[in-house]
């Protein structure tokens, strides 16, 4: 694992693609439960700054301890969990649909601070798509040993995210990729992020689970590509009525 480290270091160090000027569009989500319902789930979402974005993220978390209070009956005791997410867009330079919209060392300090695997930057600055697992079984560090990362990527988002099994602690980056340049692109990636969000906050009850935003990732990518589907579709219908051909068009009067 170490020498995978190494290798995605290196690669991480040759990429060029930064452009801190997009570090205007940081968010930070936190959420809190206790697997008592969603009334008991907390979620709060704030605005960052790439001079603040790692003391803010480093600061531990209240909520994630074990209770263990003798007062507390045995099966009464809950693990309380929580999620930190950190939101931002791709470079606005370069090609839109790759990029990292921070500077090169933030975005490292970032990686630590929420203690993913430096393996995840092979997968990003290579833009890969796909789902990937990295795990350290051999650490002599048990929090290495019970902390595993997770990337997800496809055309719309990169998802990274680590996932601690002793503390139900679960951090993560979520990169929106901005697309094309014109103004419908940049609403549609616009939305591509507000319902992803909104979805953390609906499902935010979930979060003891390590899958948790993987779920929310699969849903999102379906409705998305659903709706991309029927703007198609709908394309296709107006083509049909205007030339008088197909399923919703009338060709009997361009006959000779």
């Amino acid at each position: 694992m170490e020498l995978l480290r190494q290798i995605a270091l290196s690669t991480y160090n040759e990429y060029e693609n930064f452009d801190a000027s997009s570090s205007g569009g940081l968010k930070i989500v936190r959420i809190g439960a206790d697997g008592a319902g969603s009334d008991a789930a907390t979620y709060k979402i704030e605005d960052a700054s790439e001079a603040d974005v790692i003391n803010r993220v480093s600061v531990t978390p209240p909520a994630s301890i074990l209770v263990l209070s003798e007062k507390v009956p045995a099966h009464s005791k809950k693990t309380i969990a929580s999620l930190l997410l950190v939101s931002m867009w791709t470079s606005s330079s370069g090609n839109a649909s790759e990029g990292i919209g921070i500077s090169r060392g933030v975005f490292l300090d970032l990686i630590d601070a929420l203690k993913i695997d430096r393996c995840v930057l092979q997968p990003i600055v290579s833009n890969v798509f796909g789902l990937l697992e990295f795990s350290d079984t051999t650490s002599r560090s048990p929090e290495e040993r019970s902390t595993i990362t997770y990337f997800l990527a496809d055309s719309r988002i990169e998802l990274l995210w680590s996932f601690n099994f002793a503390t139900s602690e679960t951090k993560a980056i979520l990169i929106t990729r901005r697309g094309p340049s014109d103004s419908q692109n940049r609403s549609q990636s616009g939305r591509v992020l507000a319902g992803f969000l909104a979805s953390l906050e609906q499902q935010r009850e979930h979060i003891l689970s390590p899958y948790f935003l993987l779920y929310i990732s699969l849903v999102q990518m379906t409705t998305w590509e659903i709706k991309s589907r029927a703007a198609k579709w709908s394309r296709v219908r107006v083509f049909e009525q205007k030339t008088g051909y197909g399923r919703y068009g009338d060709a009997r009067h361009l006959k000779t």
